[in-house]
C-alpha cells in the first residue's frame, strides 16, 4: 500500500474501506460505549454501597481480568480484533459479578462480629476472620460460575472456527486468572479498609 501511495498521480489518493472501515466505526462506536457504561457501573456501585472504598475495591478487579485475557490471546497466537474485544466486555461484566458478591458477604460478616461484639468497632483481627469467612462461604459459588463458563467454552475454542476461537480463549484465560488471583487479592484490598478497630459504615 506504501508503494501503491507512491505511484498514484497526483490528486489521487487511498482511503480504507469495506469490511475494515465498518470494522473500525464499529470499534469507535463500542468504545464510547463501554465509556458510558464504565461511569453508570461506578455510580451504580457507590449507589449501591454508599462507599467509595468498596467501589474501588471492586473495580481493582477488572485489570487482573484484562491480563489474563491478554496472556491467552498471547499464548494462542490471536490478534485482539473486534470479537475479543466484545468478550473483554463480558469478561468484566463476570469479574465484577464476583467481585460484588465477595464485598456484600464480607459486609455481612463484618456486621455479624460487630452485632456480636455488641455494636463496637471491631477488631483488626476479628476483620480478618470475618473476611476468612466470606472468602469461604463465596469460594464455591464463584469456582463453580467460573468452571462451568470455562467448560462450555472450551468447545468453542478448540473448534469454534476463526470468528470465536479468540474470543474463546480470551474468555477462557481471562476468567481463570482473574477468578484465582480476584479470590486472594480482593481480600487484601478489603483489609486495608482500617487499621485501627472497625465500625463498617459508609465512607
Amino acid at each position: 500500500m506504501d508503494q501503491l501511495r507512491l505511484d498514484l498521480p497526483a490528486g489521487l489518493q487511498v482511503e480504507i474501506g469495506g469490511a475494515l472501515e465498518e470494522s473500525q466505526e464499529a470499534q469507535w462506536k463500542m468504545l464510547a460505549s463501554f465509556g458510558l457504561s464504565f461511569v453508570a457501573v461506578i455510580v451504580l456501585l457507590i449507589c449501591q454501597f454508599n462507599s467509595i472504598f468498596r467501589t474501588a475495591i471492586i473495580i481493582a478487579t477488572l485489570p487482573l481480568a484484562m491480563g489474563g485475557a491478554l496472556l491467552g490471546l498471547w499464548a494462542t497466537s490471536n490478534a485482539f480484533g473486534f470479537m475479543p474485544q466484545l468478550g473483554v466486555l463480558a469478561l468484566f461484566g463476570i469479574v465484577l459479578n464476583a467481585a460484588i458478591l465477595f464485598v456484600e458477604f464480607a459486609d455481612m460478616m463484618v456486621r455479624q462480629r460487630q452485632q456480636e461484639n455488641g455494636g463496637q468497632p471491631i477488631s483488626q483481627e476479628d476483620l480478618g476472620k470475618a473476611i476468612i469467612s466470606a472468602g469461604r462461604q463465596i469460594l464455591l459459588p464463584i469456582f463453580l460460575t467460573t468452571a462451568t463458563t470455562v467448560g462450555g467454552l472450551v468447545p468453542l475454542a478448540l473448534a469454534g472456527g476463526p470468528l470465536w476461537v479468540a474470543m474463546a480463549w480470551l474468555l477462557v484465560f481471562g476468567l481463570t486468572f482473574a477468578t484465582v488471583l480476584t479470590l486472594f487479592i480482593i481480600r487484601v484490598l478489603y483489609s486495608f479498609q482500617s487499621r485501627k478497630p472497625t465500625q463498617l459504615e459508609e465512607t
